[in-house]
């Protein structure tokens, strides 16, 4: 009994102890809140401002009038295949792309690349006119597929056929074998893309 007794007595000393020395150590403050001015209040009147409006997007004048004549050729009810093709290659085969903003239409205020618009424009061609691609940039872009071929299938170089020349048959090509060759090498997020 008298061990049981001794316990509590050295428990009880032990816990007024450990209550004593945290009831004398210094209480950190809390801190004192901050009033903040409230918000302006929004005008309703006033539209809110596009968040779009803050980012640059590259635009190019010269540019932006060569894939407005290539919409007007794509649209006219007898396209001269010849002259859509110039304005569309000169588009697809330059070094930098650039945005386009629409301005009328469905589409309106959007921007888009127009390297991607260009050959959208180009896959809902008629048949008439895909075949006419075909025959006018196909060979070129043979030549090109078969040097990135011969140089191990250089990424770089397909990527570009697959870019310029995508509506071809070597261009398609360029297409799939850059995609395996991301999926050879485990880049799963870059063949998805491609």
């Amino acid at each position: 009994m008298r061990s049981t007794r001794f316990r509590f007595v050295a428990f009880t000393l032990i816990v007024a102890g450990l209550a004593a020395v945290l009831l004398t150590q210094p209480r950190p403050t809390a801190a004192q809140p901050v009033p903040t001015t409230p918000a302006p209040a929004k005008d309703p009147k006033k539209p809110e401002e596009d968040k779009l409006e803050k980012i640059s997007f590259p635009e190019n004048k010269q540019t932006n009038e060569l894939f407005r004549g290539l919409r007007e050729y794509a649209e006219s009810p007898e396209p001269n295949w010849k002259n859509l093709f110039r304005v569309a290659q000169l588009i697809l085969d330059a070094k930098s792309d650039y945005f386009f903003l629409y301005t009328d239409g469905a589409d309106k205020g959007e921007r888009r690349s127009v390297k991607e618009e260009t050959n959208r424009i180009i896959g809902k061609l008629p048949k008439e006119g895909l075949d006419y691609y075909q025959q006018f940039y196909g060979p070129d872009a043979d030549n090109q597929l078969k040097a990135a071929k011969e140089d191990g299938y250089d990424r770089p170089k397909l990527a570009e056929i697959a870019q310029r020349y995508y509506h071809t048959k070597a261009g398609a090509e360029a297409a799939t074998l850059l995609a395996a060759v991301y999926l050879d090498s485990g880049n799963y997020p870059e063949a998805a893309y491609g």
